[in-house]
């Protein structure tokens, strides 16, 4: 999530960079080390790309999976669910790029691109490791409780 008066600096610079916050976008956005770029919307979106949209008072920065009915389908890259009710007047802007530390990458840049669609295609993939793990960490509480 991103904090700031985003709307006004989109309305009058065309760009705005900030400081991330929050796991949602994890391993692309690192928890307030990566600046995101964002620029201002685009008339037309489409899947792969990552909008900043609005719910309610926070600003948030996720992954467009579909495009369903004039709606988005829409979630972080280290989410497990989805949302799917984001609609154009939602969105504020678009990520044009990330820096990590003075390294610049590009939402143009063929590897972001993979990265996209990999992190997309093989959702399901996190998902099962995210639950393999807080199985094994009950588990392991147990244990523990037992043994005391």
């Amino acid at each position: 999530m991103i904090k700031g008066n985003i709307e006004e600096m989109l309305s009058v610079e065309g760009v705005y960079i900030a400081t991330t916050v929050g796991l949602s976008m994890f391993p692309l956005l690192r928890n307030r080390k990566d600046n995101a770029v964002i620029i201002s919307k685009p008339k037309q979106l489409k899947k792969y790309d990552v909008p900043l949209y609005r719910r309610g008072d926070d600003y948030v920065l996720h992954r467009i999976i579909d495009i369903k009915e004039n709606k988005y389908i829409i979630r972080g890259d280290n989410c497990e669910f989805s949302e799917t009710d984001i609609k154009d007047e939602n969105i504020i802007g678009i990520l044009d790029g990330v820096y990590r530390g003075n390294l610049y990458i590009s939402v143009n840049n063929l590897l972001y691109k993979i990265y996209s669609v990999l992190t997309v295609k093989l959702h399901f993939i996190r998902i099962f490791y995210k639950k393999i793990i807080r199985c094994l960490a009950k588990i392991k509480q147990r244990i523990f409780k037992r043994s005391k």
